[in-house]
C-alpha cells in the first residue's frame, strides 16, 4: 500500500536531491553544466529549491521507510508549480506519480507549471495538456509576481 507524506527527514532530503540531480543530468533542457560541476551546482540548487518558503516535498513510500518516488512544488503560488517529479524506474506505470500530484493538490490535467523536462516528461506530456513548460518558475522566486497575480 502506497501512502505519501511530506519529506522531513534528512534521508528523504538526501534521497530527493540525489535523484533530482542523477535523473536530470543528461535532460536536453538541463542546460550547458559540466558534468565535472555537475553535483556541486546541483546539490546546492535543488536544495535551496526545497527550502523556499511555499515549496512542499512529498514522498511516496511504503512503511516503515521504503521509498518509491517523490515530488516538490508550490501550490502557494496564482498557478500551482510543480518542480520536478520522481519515480523509481520499476515501480513507473504504477500510478505513484499520480498519487503524488494528488498528494500535493495539483490535478495533471489542469493548469500548472513545471519547471524541468525529461524525456519522459516529453513522453508523457499528453497526461499534462494544459501544463506549461516555465524553467524560471524555479528560477526566479517572483516569476509570478508580474505574469499571474492580477
Amino acid at each position: 500500500m502506497t501512502l505519501y507524506r511530506d519529506a522531513n527527514s534528512a534521508s528523504d532530503r538526501d534521497f530527493v536531491v540525489a535523484t533530482w540531480a542523477s535523473s536530470y543530468k543528461n535532460a536536453h533542457a538541463a542546460g550547458i553544466l559540466a558534468s565535472e560541476d555537475w553535483p556541486a551546482i546541483m546539490h546546492t540548487t535543488l536544495t535551496n529549491i526545497l527550502a523556499r518558503p511555499g515549496t512542499r516535498t512529498l514522498v511516496a513510500y511504503e512503511p516503515p521507510d521504503f521509498l518509491y518516488g517523490w515530488i516538490a512544488g508550490d501550490t502557494t503560488c496564482p498557478l500551482p508549480v510543480v518542480y520536478y517529479v520522481y519515480c523509481k524506474a520499476p515501480f513507473r506505470r504504477a500510478g505513484i506519480a499520480g498519487g503524488l500530484f494528488r498528494a500535493l493538490g495539483v490535478d495533471p490535467g489542469s493548469t500548472f507549471l513545471y519547471a524541468c523536462s525529461t524525456s519522459i516528461v516529453t513522453r508523457l506530456r499528453h497526461k499534462i495538456r494544459n501544463a506549461k513548460f516555465a524553467p524560471a518558475a524555479a528560477r526566479y522566486t517572483n516569476y509570478q509576481q508580474e505574469r499571474y497575480e492580477p
